[in-house]
């Protein structure tokens, strides 16, 4: 399941699709921190 959701899942999300099921904004906001602490 993880694979899948790392490949195919990922391809097909939007940012809208990701603001319908992430109202709240979380996901974006794990997203800036990481790729902050990757130096991205």
């Amino acid at each position: 399941a993880k694979l899948w959701l790392n490949g195919e899942a990922v391809k097909a999300m939007t940012p809208e699709l990701l603001t319908q099921s992430d109202p709240s904004g979380d996901v974006r906001a794990w997203l800036r921190q990481i790729a902050q602490l990757v130096g991205v």
